[in-house]
């Protein structure tokens, strides 16, 4: 299934985002792959994560650049979940 409930947080006083979001329950979960782009432009793979979190932190921002954010879940089987919708913060 498509990666719901996401969310994000800015600390500015730790110059970071933090995004969350719904996880999932899947024996075959093996991780998640966050996107991101910045000042809409093309967005792209940015990181990957541990199956066993549900937040990723973003801290290699610049202040005044606004941020969209996707995430998709990887199965061990090779499958995917559909990527999830855009999440926009502005830093």
């Amino acid at each position: 299934p498509k990666i719901t409930g996401m969310a994000s947080k800015i600390e500015v006083e730790n110059a970071r985002i933090v995004i969350n979001w719904k996880q999932q329950s899947s024996p075959t979960l093996d991780k998640y792959l966050i996107y991101r782009s910045e000042n809409n432009k093309p967005i792209k793979l940015y990181k990957s994560v541990d199956k066993s979190q549900n937040a990723f932190i973003d801290d290699n921002i610049l202040i005044n650049t606004t941020y969209s954010y996707r995430v998709r879940a990887v199965h061990t089987d090779g499958g995917s979940s559909p990527i999830s919708n855009e999440l926009t913060v502005k830093y």
